[in-house]
């Protein structure tokens, strides 16, 4: 179910705005910090429910899934790093946040 949800995030949510203008956002393309922000709650909660789950830590069952969502996650918070560095409200107050979960995820 989780790896079903990292991939629902990726496919509908992150490609958010490539995929033309959403009626909730008066007819535009939702802005990246919103989006942003709500993959990020997200992916963090996908994180905290692995460790949950105890797929990841001390003498725990290390999944191909969890393995596969960690990476995905890792992967987009790389990338959000470069593709929203500017955007002065990122940088100031979401950059280092997302460096220290980038790690967390690694």
């Amino acid at each position: 179910v989780l790896e079903r949800c990292c991939a629902y995030l990726e496919e509908w949510v992150m490609e958010r705005d490539r995929q033309g203008p959403d009626t909730r956002y008066s007819g535009s393309v939702p802005p990246s910090l919103d989006v942003y922000q709500f993959i990020w709650d997200r992916t963090r909660m996908i994180r905290k429910d692995f460790i949950l789950q105890n797929y990841v830590g001390t003498g725990a069952r290390c999944s191909a899934s969890a393995v596969r969502c960690h990476e995905r996650i890792a992967r987009w918070h790389a990338m959000v790093e470069h593709q929203l560095s500017h955007i002065s409200e990122y940088v100031v107050q979401q950059s280092q946040q997302n460096i220290q979960e980038l790690g967390q995820t690694m």
